[in-house]
């Protein structure tokens, strides 16, 4: 690669809709914390609000510019103005957009002032590809230079529905934060610090309470359960619009005291401690960073067959697998769970072997700025790095 006469550090915006707790946003803390501020200024743009890994990316002395729109459905054209202005106040050479809407608007603003644009897509559309959605992706690709992904499920998803050329798309496995998985906890001492006792078997699931995480089908699996007077409770952490639905769901089934809600929280490693085995509910997804993260955890795993489950858990070697929306296959894997835990522990050990061995931060950290060295032709780390 010739090296370019433009000087170092590279301002690259990074934009989000906004930074809550989540998969893609804890990826962005990933890069934060890891790139090489020699090479790379990182400026980070929220569309919407900054949520708190936002205010995460803050402490670590990195503003967070919050432009406090999309408070109204459709399309506001003022984004794309207040996007451009950024570019040029800050120079930047390079603009790396994230999720729907922020690919909507930095991809329009990136190309009408002549630099170059890195969409990343998280996860696949689902059952019912939503057609508006496909059209402005088919419309807006060409605008982008390349576009990530983190699994091949969603590549092929994206070149069948948006039309996008199957070289232009790059998969970039997900990253885990190995800290994040590591508590200083006994079980017991995990599970007290919940209120719960150590003899109660805890099935626990991480995500955002929408219905792509299926959680209805779990909590019905977990009634299933309780009727046949299995010792478990379930927390779910996380928190988005189902949470009103599916706490009714709970009261409604009688089981509200066995269903804790927690909510956002960035204790993960401690409420990993806690669980005896970690449940993937979704109905459709990319590659979840929080399987793997339960994983890196040593908690056994029962993920529903979508997305890029199949491919990571294989022949049932890490992990089970079962059909989506499936109360009762979700409930009869979890009886297999309880009474036989010391059949896993193989499993655990294979599997965390795996996701250390291929999912570590430095990898996706590392192969996002070599794309970025590639398209704009300059380096942007050293060479030493591997």
């Amino acid at each position: 690669m010739k090296k370019s006469s433009a000087q170092h550090p590279v301002p690259v915006l990074f934009l989000f809709t906004s930074l809550p707790v989540g998969g893609a946003e804890n990826l962005l803390l990933s890069v934060i914390k890891l790139v090489d501020k020699r090479y790379v200024t990182p400026v980070v743009c929220c569309i919407s609000n900054k949520g708190q890994i936002g205010e995460e990316i803050e402490k670590l002395e990195v503003p967070v510019i919050v432009l406090n729109k999309l408070k109204k459905g459709g399309f506001d054209y003022k984004i794309i103005t207040i996007l451009k202005s950024l570019i040029h106040e800050h120079n930047i050479k390079l603009v790396h957009t994230n999720l729907y809407h922020a690919n909507l608007y930095g991809r329009i603003a990136a190309y009408m002032c002549n630099i170059p644009t890195v969409a990343s897509v998280y996860n696949t559309y689902g059952s019912k590809p939503s057609w508006h959605k496909r059209f402005v992706n088919r419309i807006l690709s060409p605008l982008c230079k390349s576009i990530i992904v983190v699994s091949k499920e969603i590549r092929d998803d994206i070149t069948k529905w948006d039309g996008v050329p199957f070289e232009k798309v790059k998969i970039f496995p997900s990253a885990v934060d190995f800290s994040m998985s590591e508590s200083d906890l006994s079980i017991k001492e995990a599970k007290a610090k919940l209120g719960i006792d150590n003899s109660v078997f805890v099935v626990g699931t991480i995500g955002r309470l929408e219905e792509q995480k299926g959680h209805i089908y779990l909590i019905s699996a977990i009634n299933l359960l309780l009727k046949k007077g299995k010792n478990i409770e379930l927390i779910l952490v996380g928190d988005g619009r189902l949470r009103g639905q599916l706490e009714q769901q709970a009261h409604d089934l009688e089981i509200f005291n066995k269903v804790h809600f927690l909510g956002t929280r960035r204790d993960l490693k401690d409420l990993y401690r806690a669980m005896n085995v970690f449940v993937m509910s979704s109905l459709w997804d990319g590659l979840s960073l929080v399987l793997l993260s339960a994983m890196a955890a040593k908690v056994p795993i029962l993920a529903t067959d979508v997305g890029n489950a199949a491919e990571l858990i294989g022949d049932d070697e890490f992990g089970v697998l079962v059909n989506s929306a499936d109360a009762s296959a979700l409930s009869s894997s979890l009886v297999d769970f309880i009474d036989n835990p010391s059949s896993y522990k193989g499993m655990i050990n294979k599997s965390n072997i795996m996701v250390r061995a291929r999912y570590g931060e430095e990898t996706f950290v590392y192969s996002l700025i070599d794309l970025f060295s590639s398209i704009l032709n300059i380096p942007l780390r050293d060479k030493g790095e591997k």
